[in-house]
């Protein structure tokens, strides 16, 4: 529904704006934020037709912007003469329509017509139609808009979850044309925590349209996975990518978005990699991996393989919890003498060892998120392509009725004490698997008396070590749960979150870690015994004698990805970049809520004998001689 504002409205909003950003001027970005910012709203009516978040955009203009100075250099709010035209503009189309108060509608009419502002061309870089989208705030009727036809929604047979409000509102929204949707799976997915469901979209005369997938995720979400589909994978994967040939559905009124991931027409029925892959024989899933995935996306995407030098932490420190997380203190508390002072660029060696309740000081860093639900924004303490990603913090306590941020904003400086360390989030991790070891120490028990490096305590080491490398477009989150397969066996890929260009082995070892989990499932024991077992079983992968009988499918498979994984290598027999990127993954892995206590438990474990590899057969920067000494011992450990 949308309702109509008069210019009092507007003006209150747009000035808020202004001082928040501290410019103390009235220009047309303040206004056209004020417009995005009126709840029902003609503005944010006719950009979510067009798929894009008023919010999102309105984001856009404050990073074209950028901040101003604190210090203010006049009194008042005045107009900008760019503001005076197009006011007057405006109330030339008030009185065409023989009105005598001036509306939304009408200043936004007129922040088109001007054409050269930053708003116009913040939506012409969105791919918005300025003609197209002017028309129909044209004939827009500020009156409720028109009821559709209730859209029913059923589930299979096998499809037991429910489904909550927003989501069903979403699915009815987006399916508006329809008489009925039908939920037929819900997919694995990756480890982003958005929802994906296999959907069959039915006419009114019972005729069903080809399945497709639906990812429902939060707003910014699903407007940055439009980008990174746009810069990525449109013109460039093979035609049996998922596509988005449709705008998002991104209703005002929620903070969800929804995607149609559209699949070839000849896809038939529809099925997650992970629900059939272990009932092939390790031959089978060989060919598939190497004939099928690797050679119809590989040609765009892994087998670029562009030298890339990089230190280990702008590739996984994004995979990490946050460095650490500050209780921000109001601008008039002065921080102690020695307090840590961050500034950009960081040396990292000054990240070290921050401690719980220590005072920081951070300069010039990027805002990666805002949260205003939860009063807080997170921070990256780099400022590059990459980088940005990484040595990521979170800032907790924020007013956001006194101060403003937008992501993509370099903030000028903010004091915090710290609430928590990502030490301390990996133990609490830790610590709820209930181990039968102190974390904390730099060995984990392992069989026979032996022990492994703890990666718990070795990672900060880690990180700083460089690697000779690859560089290529990666799928971001290769879990089975994206891939798909058809009736014809043909590979389908859908999720692109998180694809961007990156290490290219960051692909392959997402891939071994979700072939792992899935493969053993629930064929795990849960005590800390079985999981060494298991983790010692799974070592004959790089040990001489022959694997166990019951694993031996598994190893083969892993085998398989490994092989594809040297192709991508820089040098030959490169695996030390290899086992980098599984131990990173694994602790992600090991720290997910949504894989069991003993998957978890295994990829501990896991990352700890990539760790040993490295330690065994490596001399990596970070690491002294004594590191690699105390795990020297056991040349037979893998």
């Amino acid at each position: 529904m949308s309702q109509a504002f008069d210019l009092k409205d507007i003006l209150i909003l747009a000035r808020q704006e202004s001082q928040r950003m501290r410019h103390f001027y009235l220009g047309i970005e303040h206004l056209f934020i004020a417009l995005v910012e009126l709840d029902g709203s003609i503005t944010r009516e006719l950009l979510a037709e067009e798929g894009i978040s008023a919010d999102y955009v309105a984001e856009a203009i404050r990073r074209k912007v950028g901040k101003g100075s604190k210090y203010r250099l006049w009194s008042g709010i005045p107009n900008t003469p760019r503001t005076d035209v197009v006011l007057g503009v405006a109330d030339e189309l008030m009185r065409e329509s023989q009105r005598t108060h001036l509306l939304d509608r009408d200043i936004f009419l007129a922040i088109l017509d001007e054409r050269d502002s930053i708003p116009v061309r913040v939506l012409q870089h969105l791919n918005v139609d300025i003609d197209k989208i002017r028309a129909k705030a044209q004939a827009y009727q500020n009156t409720k808009v028109a009821q559709r036809a209730f859209v029913s929604v059923e589930f299979s047979p096998h499809f037991e979850q429910e489904l909550d409000a927003d989501t069903l509102f979403l699915l009815r929204r987006a399916f508006h044309s329809y008489d009925k949707v039908r939920i037929d799976n819900r997919l694995l997915g990756g480890c982003s925590g958005a929802r994906l469901l296999l959907v069959t979209p039915i006419r009114a005369d019972q005729h069903a349209d080809a399945s497709l997938v639906v990812k429902i995720a939060p707003t910014d979400a699903v407007q940055d996975e439009t980008r990174r589909y746009e810069q990525f994978v449109e013109g460039t994967l093979p035609t049996l990518a998922a596509r988005l040939t449709e705008k998002p559905t991104l209703p005002e009124s929620l903070e969800i978005g929804l995607l149609k991931y559209t699949l070839p027409s000849n896809s038939g029925k529809l099925t997650s990699i992970g629900e059939v892959i272990q009932t092939w024989t390790d031959t089978q899933i060989s060919t598939w991996l190497e004939d099928s995935l690797f050679s119809q996306f590989g040609t765009h995407w892994w087998s670029q393989r562009r030298p890339y030098r990089f230190e280990a932490w702008q590739e996984y420190d994004s995979v990490l919890p946050p460095l650490f997380t500050l209780d921000i203190q109001p601008n008039e508390v002065l921080p102690p003498e020695d307090a840590r002072v961050l500034k950009f660029p960081v040396k990292r060696s000054h990240l070290h060892n921050v401690q719980h309740g220590e005072f920081v000081v951070l300069e010039n860093f990027l805002v990666q998120k805002v949260d205003v639900a939860q009063k807080s924004i997170a921070l990256a303490l780099g400022q590059g392509n990459r980088e940005n990603r990484a040595l990521h913090v979170h800032v907790r306590g924020i007013n956001f009725a006194e101060d403003m941020y937008y992501r993509g904003e370099v903030v000028e400086r903010l004091v915090g004490n710290v609430w928590q360390t990502r030490d301390e989030l990996l133990q609490q991790a830790a610590k709820a698997l209930t181990p039968d070891f102190d974390p904390t120490r730099r060995e984990l028990p392992y069989v026979d008396g032996r022990t492994l490096p703890n990666p718990l305590t070795h990672y900060p080491q880690l990180l700083d070590t460089t690697l000779n490398s690859t560089l290529s477009v990666i799928h971001g989150d290769l879990q089975l749960g994206n891939i798909l397969l058809n009736d014809s066996q043909q590979t389908l890929l859908i999720d692109y979150a998180n694809t961007r260009e990156g290490h290219t082995l960051f692909d392959w070892a997402t891939l071994e870690l979700s072939l792992i989990n899935v493969w053993l499932g629930d064929k795990l024991g849960e005590t800390w015994h079985d999981i060494r077992q298991v983790a010692f079983a799974l070592s004959a992968l790089e040990r001489s004698d022959d694997a166990t009988p019951t694993l031996a499918p598994l190893l083969k498979t892993i085998s398989s990805v490994r092989q594809i994984a040297a192709k991508c290598f820089a040098k030959v027999s490169n695996w030390h970049e290899y086992h980098v990127a599984l131990v990173f993954l694994c602790l992600r892995a090991f720290a997910w809520e949504g894989l069991s206590i003993a998957n978890r438990r295994l990829m501990l474990y896991w990352g700890a004998l990539a760790l040993h590899h490295i330690l065994q057969h490596q001399r990596l920067e970070g690491f002294s001689a004594s590191d690699i000494a105390d795990f020297s011992q056991n040349p037979s450990l893998l």
